[in-house]
């Protein structure tokens, strides 16, 4: 009789509601439990019941059947619990130190380009984030937080680092043109070097390289056409090839030498290099010839050199660069 008591709570457990247990509803549940069993057993209530030890269990396996099941169902509609991405860990940590931070977001198809205070650049992909301080930034360091992926051509500044923080991944320059591929939903973080040098840490290694009495940790070093990845879960950093790689590398040049160069023709190239519109009047300039030597600055300060010496105004968005001249005589 005991194994059929069992089965009723278990089958008064299926019939109850699948929702957030509160206090009356606990009430409520074992009300339910109690009646069904007391219907069937009403019949014995005058006859002497011996427990065993076999009877207590059954009595204690029905009831931890009814509570998982309401537990369960709880947890099966229970609002998610927000989890903080590691971006918005970063961010959080950085607003902590009473900070302002100035953040750019890319949610067009396009690449966005970001001109940062120092001149650097960072040609921002769909879907990704960048963030700085707005204090900070340029005079006492020079650090970025990024979600998504991004092509920097930073500034030359060997008094001050250029740091980019991705994921569980910090990448520091001197001043190169490089690549850093963080999503949050994937397995693996990306860095690839276009120019000069970068020094790749995984984030604890970064926090602990200059502990008192200890060496600083040694970093990975990447030349130009170097190729890192990171594993996330097991924070290893391994080298790949660069063509069994998903990274989307924009075609820069290392160099761009026009000698008695068209001028529409150096902004079609600069346009199929970064992906970004450049307008200007097409009738004003197409007389206009240029010679330059463009290496490795960052794509604000090669259309300054341009326009300085068309004798032409300029104003760079994120989606955009104008080119305003008179022509050329």
């Amino acid at each position: 009789m005991e194994i059929q008591r069992a089965r009723l709570i278990i089958q008064a457990a299926a019939t109850l509601p699948v929702a957030p247990l509160s206090d009356d509803s606990r009430i409520g549940m074992w009300q339910n439990v109690q009646q069904k069993v007391v219907s069937n057993t009403a019949y014995e209530a005058e006859v002497p019941t011996r427990h065993t030890p076999f009877r207590s269990w059954v009595w204690w396996a029905a009831a931890s059947i009814v509570l998982v099941s309401g537990w369960l169902g709880w947890q099966a509609l229970r609002p998610p619990q927000a989890v903080s991405t590691a971006y918005e860990q970063l961010m959080d940590q950085t607003t902590a130190e009473n900070q302002k931070l100035i953040q750019h977001t890319n949610a067009s198809n396009r690449p966005m380009l970001i001109s940062l205070p120092d001149g650097s650049s960072a040609l921002l992909q769909k879907d990704s984030r960048i963030s700085y301080s707005a204090q900070e930034y340029g005079t006492s360091k020079r650090e970025v937080l990024l979600s998504g992926e991004a092509f920097f051509e930073v500034v030359k500044d060997p008094q001050v680092p250029f740091y980019v923080f991705a994921n569980e991944l910090v990448t520091k320059v001197l001043g190169t043109s490089f690549t850093v591929q963080a999503y949050e939903a994937d397995r693996e973080v990306n860095v690839f070097v276009k120019t000069g040098k970068v020094s790749v840490y995984t984030n604890k290694e970064f926090e602990t390289r200059a502990k008192p009495g200890k060496p600083e940790k040694e970093a990975v070093v990447l030349s130009p056409n170097q190729l890192i990845t990171l594993h996330r879960e097991s924070l290893r950093l391994s080298r790949i090839a660069m063509e069994s790689s998903k990274l989307r590398v924009p075609q820069t040049q290392t160099s761009f030498e026009f000698d008695d160069t068209p001028v529409t023709q150096i902004f079609k190239l600069l346009e199929e290099t970064y992906g970004i519109s450049i307008v200007y009047d097409q009738q004003r300039l197409s007389a206009c010839k240029i010679t330059a030597s463009l290496t490795d600055e960052p794509l604000p300060e090669k259309i300054r050199l341009l326009c300085q010496g068309l004798g032409a105004s300029y104003t760079i968005s994120d989606k955009s660069i104008h080119i305003y001249s008179n022509g050329c005589n």
